[in-house]
């Protein structure tokens, strides 16, 4: 199961707050259904939960006086999944429903600006029928795919009361409006009443900043491995000089000190040498007594040539 279906079961088993919000809810996903009016379709959508409450409302405001058709159809876009479509018998009968509950722009006639009730459940509806999200684990991305310029908009100036920075694209015949900023999408899951998803993606986004972490200390302790290696390397090679030259006797006893722990753990770092001598020469003495050596191994070198 998709996160994007996840995140629509758990809003489709949410309770509008009043009557109104109920309208909000039902305007929304009328209004932001692909297939709305085509063939006096209400509703064309894979959440059976969505289409029993549409129905349920319907023919308490209708008092049963409009008779609804259900049908059934297998989803081109997910294997296995099933299509619901809600449609009326006939194009008055569609039009009562559509004046119920359209018939004036809804931002206006639910007060959306104004009740925050109206405002979310609006926003759950939309996001039924024509929102998806991208599984927060490869990727932080929302969005609306709406039939419309003037959808996107209106759906646009909605979120604009949130302060959320939404932006706008075409795809194919659809007006696309998303957002990919894991704190917003948070907060608008929020909003839609999703808190379970909401609280998954900041499980997912602490995880993530647990295995970064981890990486980046795995990381860094082996470029630390790698660089000890690599000065171990020289250091040995300078202290062979010095052997084979005849040199290495000759060298004072506090680098011939270090020269031989060298020689013996050439996998210690400068850290674990200064443990060895008990902590008498810090990192920086020990690492300045080598330098001494590189330069005697150096002028054996030259002396020699």
């Amino acid at each position: 199961m998709s996160f994007s279906v996840k995140v629509k079961d758990e809003l489709s088993i949410i309770a509008p707050n009043t009557r109104e919000s109920a309208r909000a809810e039902i305007a929304a996903l009328l209004m932001f259904s692909k297939a709305f009016e085509k063939d006096n379709c209400l509703i064309q959508i894979e959440n059976r939960g969505v289409v029993d409450f549409l129905i349920d409302y319907l023919q308490v405001e209708l008092m049963q006086n409009v008779p609804l058709k259900l049908t059934t159809s297998k989803s081109n876009k997910r294997q296995g999944s099933t299509v619901y479509s809600l449609n009326t018998s006939n194009k008055k009968d569609f039009k009562k429903i559509y004046n119920m509950f359209l018939d004036e722009d809804p931002v206006v006639k639910y007060k959306l600006k104004e009740n925050s009730f109206n405002c979310t459940a609006f926003l759950r509806g939309a996001f039924l029928v024509c929102g998806s999200m991208n599984d927060p684990n490869k990727e932080y991305h929302l969005e609306f795919a709406l039939n419309s310029d003037h959808f996107a908009q209106i759906l646009l100036d909605i979120f604009n009361l949130y302060d959320f920075n939404f932006k706008k694209t075409l795809r194919k015949c659809y007006s696309v409006i998303y957002i990919k900023d894991s704190e917003s999408i948070e907060d608008i899951l929020t909003l839609m009443g999703a808190t379970k998803a909401s609280f998954s993606i900041m499980g997912i986004k602490v995880m993530k900043d647990v295995r970064n972490r981890a990486n980046r200390a795995t990381n860094c302790e082996t470029a630390n491995i790698d660089k000890t290696v690599c000065a171990s390397s020289k250091q040995i090679e300078d202290i062979n000089i010095l052997i084979k030259t005849g040199d290495f006797d000759t060298i004072p006893d506090n680098l011939k000190e270090i020269a031989l722990i060298r020689k013996s753990n050439p996998e210690m770092s400068l850290k674990e040498i200064s443990e060895e001598l008990g902590g008498k020469i810090s990192k920086s003495g020990i690492s300045h007594r080598f330098k001494k050596i590189s330069n005697l191994a150096d002028a054996a070198k030259r002396g020699k040539q």
